[in-house]
């Protein structure tokens, strides 16, 4: 389960170990972690040469609701 968080961190993701320490920062990296695990373990028999693009998406609890919202959940695409 995520944490609350009030931190804006800026978009700077590059790479995977990038976007593992932003999980990290919003609270889920162990879920982030087991996410990766199980992509790995999945495709770990393709010999397909295709690239594939996958989108991550973070649903950040905000300490307040955003402005012009109901909710205080932020979705953030990395």
């Amino acid at each position: 389960m995520g944490a609350i968080t009030s931190a804006v961190l800026p978009e700077t993701v590059a790479n995977l170990d990038d976007l593992a320490q932003r999980a990290e920062a919003f609270g889920c990296g162990v879920e982030f972690a087991k996410f990766l695990d199980r992509l790995q373990r999945r495709w770990a028999g393709k010999t397909d040469d295709a690239t594939f693009p996958i989108a991550v998406l973070f649903g950040v609890r905000r300490p307040f609701r955003l402005i012009g919202r109901a909710s205080t959940i932020e979705l953030l695409l990395d």
